[in-house]
């Protein structure tokens, strides 16, 4: 009789240890089912008590999945800010970089920094494709002295960045006297196996107020 009266005790401690490491899996959700067939094995007065256990059991393996979806969700909305900000600091820093490079002249940092679909846009209406880009800074045709980026906002978009920012400099071009230089620049990039090379650049002077 004692023996009885622990046996569905000791069922249900059996079930509910092998639920606890199936919970979260399809698995588990097995245990829910069986519950009625194992109970057919006792009397009518522990079978509820069984059931009960059994759909506190189901409950809270309901509110432990919904809790993981909402951390797996909570989990991917922030590695997929975290590698927005990541693409946002690499876009940053080659935009710095042709900064540098323009200012320096240097013909290797400008050619390795831009597409070989570059289109050059001058807020005079000029274009340059990538050779006449790189041949007017190493030729003293275009010749920054001083060059500043301000107000710089960067969105980024898969493959694809577009880069706003006003453009501040004091240049030395060739033939022409010194002066200075303000204008409102839009860049776009693109990342080509792994590199951000720029394939597009335009600028225009800004609104007279």
């Amino acid at each position: 009789m004692i023996a009885e009266n622990y046996l569905p005790v000791l069922v249900v401690q059996l079930i509910t240890t092998v639920n606890a490491l199936f919970h979260c899996t399809c698995l588990g959700s097995l245990f829910s089912y069986l519950a009625p067939l194992l109970c057919k094995q006792f009397n009518s007065i522990t079978h509820p008590k069984i059931l009960l256990i059994f759909d506190f059991m189901r409950n809270a393996r309901l509110i432990t999945g919904t809790i993981c979806f909402i951390m797996a969700d909570l989990l991917f909305f922030q590695q997929a800010s975290a590698q927005k900000q990541a693409g946002i600091k690499a876009v940053a820093a080659v935009v710095e970089t042709l900064r540098k490079a323009m200012i320096d002249a240097d013909s290797a940092k400008l050619s390795q920094l831009t597409s070989s679909q570059l289109t050059f846009g001058h807020s005079t209406g000029r274009l340059e494709d990538k050779a006449t880009f790189i041949h007017a800074f190493t030729s003293g045709a275009s010749d920054f002295t001083s060059l500043e980026f301000a107000d710089q906002t960067i969105q980024v978009s898969g493959t694809t960045a577009i880069v706003r920012h006003t453009l501040n400099g004091a240049t030395n071009d060739k033939g022409k006297a010194p002066g200075t230089v303000k204008l409102l620049v839009i860049l776009v990039w693109q990342k080509v196996k792994g590199q951000w090379l720029l394939l597009a650049r335009q600028a225009i002077k800004p609104p007279v107020s």
